[in-house]
């Protein structure tokens, strides 16, 4: 495959992918000041709290097994073979997500004494619940969608489902002054009736059946990922209960906003990528030609940094501006925390791009060690950093351990399997956006408008360094030209009718 084609592809995929995620987060990004001024930080703070103890049991419902479909999928040599890993992770799924769901609604009233220190929000931990069960309907259906490259599907289903919520949000909100137990309410509501659309078209896709060997072989790949996804979580999000237990809630809601920009740069920067780029990158893997496979799995790492560091040093520009525009003063103090999370979400997308090597190895087992490797770190600076310096100290410490986390990885994958990236211009890149962040930070404060004037002139001259001196050679950026030229012409046709 030229190198023309392989941009083509994986952009076609990637800007699907990343206009469906812009869409969902403009308009999230316009519902902030309905958030910001129906709720309290407090409110924040305990809806993060909440969803946070939930998606850690998500973890021990067994999520890990639809990432096993990627591996499993293009392993299997027919496509019966390829039917029955996904048919037997959905029944599996099913019934693991609805058993848990059911012993977390009996366990509410005990999960919020050990969180609040009061069994009052358990009636919210009960509702959330719901929401849990009905994200079994959604998990394999999605990963089906991404193997097959079936990004447009996606991206219909994702928005079908955000207009669903948001809308419900604002009923729920606005009409009816429900506050945190509408937010939850929503969820379950929007999943449960995209999710029952996209689990009939699974099941006539695949047809019903199921493999205990199957099983068997998708569970060895996938526990030690399950402990991994336990270490990751508690080193990304455990610093909340840290940060409860030194201050309150309204401190968890603050470092809460503030960790929305880095789920906003994987959601903007890496997501949509890894959508497409995910599931490929082992059908590269199974090339006979190592030259050209790690020329391929290098450019694919590049392409990743090319939209990943870009967004990441967009986010660090604008976070301020976003801030004053779109919250009110009681929200302010989030964006000094912003850069250093966003730093510790860029080792994390690094992590997960550069696993390769283990998981083709199925030696999944490394990936675990160093996720807890990474959260002994963390556990460490939490003790010692937040307790000093509160929010600010948390965000010091993910970044910290998210390094170790990428660096042991890195590691581990290199020795299983060994890969030649092009490090010195992804690095090169890094640096220059760290450079125009800082740089802004120093700068003294101005009015709103001059201030997103000078912070876009800043990412717009981080875009040229990177058109320039980046990793695209000469035909991608022709082709990348070419694509861009055709959807203009497609646009001012369609307009023209």
């Amino acid at each position: 495959m030229s190198a023309g084609q392989r941009t083509k592809g994986v952009v076609r995929h990637t800007l699907i992918y990343g206009l469906g995620t812009l869409l969902s987060r403009a308009v999230s990004f316009f519902m902030l000041p309905v958030y910001t001024r129906l709720l309290t930080p407090a409110d924040y703070g305990t809806l993060a709290l909440i969803e946070m103890t939930l998606d850690v049991i998500s973890i021990g419902a067994g999520a890990q097994l639809a990432h096993a479909i990627f591996r499993f999928y293009h392993k299997a040599d027919s496509e019966a073979e390829k039917n029955t890993v996904v048919s037997t992770v959905f029944f599996s799924l099913m019934l693991s997500y609805g058993l848990i769901a059911a012993g977390t609604a009996y366990l509410a009233p005990e999960l919020s004494q050990l969180i609040f220190k009061a069994a009052d929000r358990a009636p919210l931990i009960r509702i959330a619940s719901g929401g849990l069960a009905s994200q079994c309907l959604l998990i394999v259906p999605f990963a089906l969608l991404q193997v097959r490259e079936r990004s447009q599907t996606i991206v219909v289903m994702n928005l079908v489902k955000l207009v669903l919520q948001l809308s419900l949000n604002i009923l729920f909100l606005v009409g009816m002054g429900m506050g945190v137990r509408g937010i939850l309410t929503s969820t379950i509501v929007a999943n449960t009736v995209v999710g029952v659309g996209v689990s009939i078209w699974t099941v006539r896709t695949v047809g019903i059946s199921y493999s205990a060997d199957t099983l068997r072989t998708l569970i060895r790949y996938a526990v030690p990922m399950i402990g991994m996804q336990f270490a990751t979580f508690f080193t990304t999000f455990g610093d909340r209960y840290f940060l409860k237990a030194y201050g309150d809630e309204a401190s968890v809601g603050l470092y809460n906003l503030a960790y929305q920009f880095g789920f906003l740069l994987y959601a903007l920067g890496f997501g949509p990528f890894m959508s497409t780029w995910g599931p490929r990158r082992f059908a590269i893997a199974k090339s006979a030609d190592l030259v050209v496979r790690d020329r391929d799995l290098s450019a694919g790492f590049g392409y990743a940094n090319l939209v990943l560091l870009s967004a990441a040093t967009m986010v660090g520009l604008v976070v301020e501006d976003v801030l004053r525009l779109m919250t009110t003063p009681a929200f302010y103090a989030a964006a000094a925390m912003v850069p250093v999370i966003v730093l510790a979400y860029v080792f994390q997308c690094w992590a997960s791009i550069l696993d390769l090597g283990i998981l083709v190895r199925e030696r999944t087992e490394y990936l675990a060690l160093g996720n807890w490797i990474s959260f002994a770190v963390a556990l460490l600076g939490w003790v010692v950093l937040i307790p000093r310096f509160g929010a600010m100290g948390a965000a010091c410490v993910a970044a910290a351990s998210l390094f170790t986390r990428f660096a042991t990885t890195y590691y581990f994958a290199q020795r299983l399997w060994r890969v030649e990236y092009a490090w010195a211009t992804n690095l090169c890149m890094a640096a220059l956006g760290i450079m125009l962040v800082v740089v802004a930070r120093l700068l003294p404060a101005l009015p709103w408008v001059p201030s997103v004037a000078l912070h876009g002139t800043m990412f717009l001259a981080y875009l040229a360094y990177c058109w320039r001196f980046g990793p695209l050679t000469d035909e991608e950026k022709h082709t990348a030209v070419e694509m861009a030229r055709a959807r203009v012409a497609g646009i001012r046709a369609a307009l023209a009718r």
